[in-house]
């Protein structure tokens, strides 16, 4: 009897409720989002996501385990829109770029969803979310302006002139 009651309470609502976590990935001013890795499980949703910013890959956040999809951007490609839907978790996610391509996770299912940089100008670098029992619960964008290259060349120590 104590073995059923633990079980249930372990499945109940409030328990669940502790499972819930929020995550964000790492946004840098200097750099963008230059690839993602995505998760789905055998039941269909998307249990974690992965962002690489420049040369580096984040944190994996979510769930262990589903079937990992990596698409990586090129040099002077961005993320520009995001469309998926979702149920009780995400069930689908589709993140088009600056150069008309899209990459597509999960199967469409339930509501339907998109967002879009709030300027032309923007694009997307980083995301935050909740991450819950079974799955991604619920994403949301970060948007920002591209960073430009400087205009003016460094100073060379070497060249430089100093006053005497």
């Amino acid at each position: 009897m104590l073995l059923l009651s633990t079980l249930a309470l372990l499945v109940s609502p409030t328990c669940w409720a502790l499972i819930d976590n929020s995550f964000s990935t790492a946004m840098c001013s200097e750099t963008h989002i230059t690839a993602i890795r995505v998760a789905v499980s055998y039941t269909g949703n998307i249990v974690s996501l992965q962002v690489k910013l420049g040369k580096y890959w984040g944190a994996v956040h979510g769930h262990k385990g589903g079937t990992v999809t990596e698409f990586n951007l090129d040099d002077d490609e961005y993320f520009t829109e995001v469309h998926g839907s979702r149920k009780a978790n995400l069930r689908s996610l589709i993140l088009c770029t600056s150069k008309n391509r899209c990459a597509a996770f999960g199967k469409n299912d339930g509501q339907q969803f998109f967002a879009f940089p709030p300027e032309a100008s923007q694009v997307l670098k980083g995301i935050s979310g909740v991450v819950g029992p079974i799955g991604l619960q619920k994403l949301d964008w970060k948007w920002g302006d591209i960073q430009t290259k400087p205009t003016t060349a460094p100073v060379n120590p070497a060249t430089a002139q100093t006053k005497k």
